[in-house]
């Protein structure tokens, strides 16, 4: 690919925990392939600063603030990204909590257990919710809802695992 071409240009793509890890490295690669990015993450200043990192290299970004399981900030996620660029082209999540190290079925809270399964699959529900009406609408786009292997088992917790788990489920259900 040369230097001038943007494969990406007038696309709108929302990313979901687009502000730290993965997302982030997500949501800048978008950028700079010419996407119109939205920027979603519950830390004000880490989301401002991905939009900035973004905007600083010439790309398109614009932030929204809050958890993305929460039917609100779902529906902001994808009317900032109609609104400022015109179109939803993508849904990517990469939203997550982390589970406290050394966490187990006899240490965790029923709260943590909640909070954690909120975050990976409340966020995929809330989102896929209000953005594939807008996808069906205009015949066309796509979702990417990431996971992880830890949803086997193998690597301790309770939450995270099965919210990864339950990810995995709710993707294929949508796509069927």
């Amino acid at each position: 690919m040369s230097g001038t071409e943007v494969p990406l240009a007038g696309h709108g793509v929302v990313v979901s925990g687009g502000s730290r890890g993965i997302g982030r490295s997500v949501a800048e690669l978008l950028g700079s392939l010419g996407a119109g990015v939205v920027i979603n993450g519950r830390d004000e200043h880490a989301v401002q600063e991905t939009v900035g990192a973004i905007t600083a290299s010439g790309g398109r970004a614009t932030a929204v603030v809050g958890a993305a399981d929460e039917d609100g900030v779902a529906r902001s996620l994808v009317d900032a990204c109609v609104d400022t660029f015109g179109r939803l082209d993508t849904l990517i999540n990469c939203a997550g909590i982390a589970e406290s190290p050394g966490s187990s079925i006899l240490t965790i809270s029923p709260d943590e257990f909640d909070r954690l399964i909120s975050g990976h699959l409340g966020t995929v529900f809330h989102t896929c919710r209000v953005a594939t009406p807008v996808l069906a609408a205009q015949g066309h786009g796509a979702i990417v809802n990431t996971s992880s292997v830890a949803f086997l088992g193998d690597y301790g917790g309770t939450g995270y695992p099965a919210g990864k788990g339950a990810v995995n489920g709710l993707t294929m259900a949508i796509a069927a």
